[in-house]
């Protein structure tokens, strides 16, 4: 397999996140729902997770990708990242009663075998971003 560079990294990670922070949706649907409401029910949470995100992407654009065409699509995600950590630490309210409004609706209108579907889609992707990271890229 080799050395792993910065692409599959970055690859691996992200998948491995997406299955750790969505895997709960499997077995406690609403708990999970809940407990992401009370991720984000203060302005200084939200502030926190922007300033979080946009840490992580700058140290990460700066440390370059290099020039070929795969090294393109991290940076753009990056960027995209930067601008909505930015835009979570300036407007955290609007942020708060957006996110707040998409769980609730989830909450309200989604049953728990549709929650733990959106659970299953998810870790598949999560799983799908590590074997890219792993043999593909």
């Amino acid at each position: 397999m080799g050395e792993i560079d910065l692409a599959s990294g970055l690859l691996i990670g992200m998948g491995v996140l997406v299955i750790l922070t969505r895997s709960p949706l499997l077995f406690a649907p609403r708990r999970t729902i809940h407990a992401y409401m009370a991720m984000v029910s203060t302005d200084s949470r939200i502030r926190t997770m922007g300033v979080i995100m946009g840490v992580a992407a700058l140290s990460l654009l700066m440390s370059g990708f290099g020039d070929s065409g795969t090294a393109r699509w991290p940076t753009w995600i990056l960027w995209t990242v930067l601008s909505v950590g930015l835009s979570m630490t300036v407007f955290s309210a609007f942020w708060r009663t957006y996110v707040q409004a998409r769980f609730r609706w989830f909450d309200e209108k989604l049953s728990d075998g549709m929650l733990r579907w959106a659970g299953v889609l998810a870790v598949s992707i999560g799983v799908f971003l590590v074997y890219l990271g792993l043999y593909v890229v």
